[in-house]
């Protein structure tokens, strides 16, 4: 009788640890869910977690390919960021990141993030055509 009990109350435990374990894992969310950028410059994608970690963890982060990008939220911050750059490409190129599940943390309510790369205008492109088959720094104003 007694060994019943016990066993009961191992199985209890064993079922109600999964779930203390997840409320102390922070909540991982990105900061926003779309980004617009000129085509060459640098985007900073911020993750925001509702309680600090007590260690280093990493986030995993992925694009629409499968591509990897961790990112490490350190030991007592609640924010970590992600930095992408994409090389001139056409009008309106967009680009999609998402977290992805983790032992170490929940994924929040905005889990993925959308970046639109505008192109760059005509005149700045044609400048920097002129550059780079000239080989040299065209001035302003020419």
């Amino acid at each position: 009788m007694k060994r019943m009990a016990l066993i009961a109350v191992l199985l209890l435990i064993l079922t109600l640890l999964p779930a203390a374990l997840a409320d102390t894992q922070p909540s991982v969310s990105f900061t926003t869910n779309q980004i617009t950028a000129q085509c060459g410059n640098t985007v900073t994608l911020t993750l925001a977690a509702n309680a600090a970690p007590s260690r280093d963890i990493t986030i995993n982060i992925t694009d629409e390919r499968g591509n990897p990008f961790p990112v490490v939220l350190r030991q007592g911050e609640t924010r970590a960021t992600l930095q992408v750059t994409t090389a001139r490409a056409g009008y309106n190129k967009r680009y999609e990141y998402a977290i992805q599940p983790g032992s170490d943390y929940q994924r929040g309510a905005t889990r993925g993030v959308s970046v639109l790369y505008k192109g760059v205008t005509v005149g700045q492109f044609s400048q920097e055509m002129l550059q780079t088959y000239l080989g040299e720094t065209a001035e302003r104003g020419l």
